[in-house]
This record gives structure tokens, C-alpha cells and sequence, in this order.
């Protein structure tokens, strides 16, 4: 029911000017040089997970081979994921107390 409501309300949206120099702002911060290449991934990741629509909208590139590195990385993490132990992996939630 989720999915469908998301569906259904991704139609309604409408970017507007203002919304496209947020989003750049957003994915091209003004960062140090050294913050580039972890910055090009995070960009990467967060483009690919707009729904196409407002990808379109904002103007933003993706094509087939862009949608397969990232369900390939996605992949490879759960993947990697499950291979570390879980007091290392479940850490962060217990130190910051974030599930409370």
C-alpha cells in the first residue's frame, strides 16, 4: 500500500525553480577537494534513488548502466553487511541509544 501511495504521489510533484538550486546545493556542496570522491558517491547513491519523475525534473542524468552499478553495489553491501559481526554492526544504535 506503501509503494502504490508513493506511486500515486511522485505524480503530483512538481519541481520548481527553487527546488533545482536547493537540489544542487545539496549535491554539490561547497566542500574541500579531499571531500570529492566520497561526495560523487553520495551523490550517485542519492540520485539514484529518486524516483524517475523527479529525477526528469530536476534534470538529472541516469541511463541502464548507472541503474545496474547501483543494484550491483546495493547487492554487494547487504552481502558484506551480514559478514560483520553484530555487535560492531548493531554499535551505533546501542552507543547513541537512536532506536529510543
Amino acid at each position: 500500500e506503501f509503494r502504490a501511495y508513493m506511486r500515486e504521489m511522485v505524480d503530483e510533484l512538481v519541481v520548481s525553480d527553487p527546488a533545482r538550486r536547493m537540489g544542487h546545493s545539496v549535491l554539490h556542496p561547497r566542500l574541500p577537494l579531499v571531500a570529492g570522491p566520497p561526495l560523487a558517491l553520495f551523490r550517485f547513491v542519492t540520485v539514484g534513488m529518486l524516483p524517475r519523475p523527479l529525477r526528469e525534473q530536476y534534470g538529472l542524468q541516469w541511463d541502464g548502466r548507472r541503474k545496474l552499478v547501483l543494484r550491483a553495489g546495493s547487492t554487494a553491501t547487504r552481502t558484506m553487511l551480514t559478514m560483520v559481526p553484530s555487535p560492531i554492526r548493531h554499535a551505533p544504535l546501542t552507543y547513541f541509544n537512536w532506536a529510543a
